[in-house]
């Protein structure tokens, strides 16, 4: 089963936080060209970057930032 992130919400909440992707992507210790993936569903984040996009952004809610796909 993958999991995809769901790039309008991110957008949304980072909108709600006052974050901007730049922001984002340093704290969660990634690249732009990984974030972009992400956003265009081209990657599927990890376990490990789930928890830590989740941990950033104050969201306890999985299925808020994102979707599990068969």
């Amino acid at each position: 089963m993958k999991v995809r992130l769901k790039p309008a919400n991110l957008r949304r909440i980072l909108a709600e936080k006052n974050m901007t992707e730049t922001q984002l992507i340093r704290r969660s210790q990634i690249s732009d060209g990984y974030l972009s993936q992400l956003m265009r569903g081209i990657r599927n984040p990890s376990p490990k970057l789930r928890q830590r996009f989740m941990r950033i952004l104050g969201v306890t809610n999985f299925n808020v930032l994102f979707q599990l796909q068969s």
